[in-house]
């Protein structure tokens, strides 16, 4: 008997939409069961997270010890978030996005003249 293939899938919207997204896709290709951890709206820090649940969850197969099995393919595709809230940062000086969200203000920006954009 063949072994199953696991794919287990971690990002941001990129890879947690409503229609099937390029890593469920790739799964389906491989004829491997998917299970899909990411979260839209995820940045960078939430990984650990989303991880965590994936090692939680009593349905993702485990091999003995609780580690993941060998034929666990892990695909992480995220820091769109990130990019966009660094780029919301240059863009509109300290304080940024998330100081107009409620959060605490960004890095204090260099004074002086504005950069070019290439």
């Amino acid at each position: 008997m063949a072994k199953e293939c696991i794919v287990l899938v971690f990002g941001d919207s990129w890879a947690d939409y409503m229609h099937p997204c390029w890593p469920a896709v790739l799964g389906r290709r491989l004829r491997a069961k998917v299970f899909n951890f990411a979260n839209a709206g995820s940045m960078v820090g939430d990984l650990n997270m989303q991880g965590t649940r994936a090692l939680a969850s009593a349905q993702v197969p485990k091999a003995p010890g609780g580690l993941l099995k060998k034929e666990t393919l892990v695909v992480i595709h995220t820091c769109g978030n990130d990019f966009i809230m660094k780029m919301a940062e240059v863009l509109m000086g300290s304080g940024g996005l998330m100081s107009m969200l409620g959060g605490p203000p960004g890095p204090a920006m260099p004074s002086g003249p504005t950069p070019d954009i290439l």
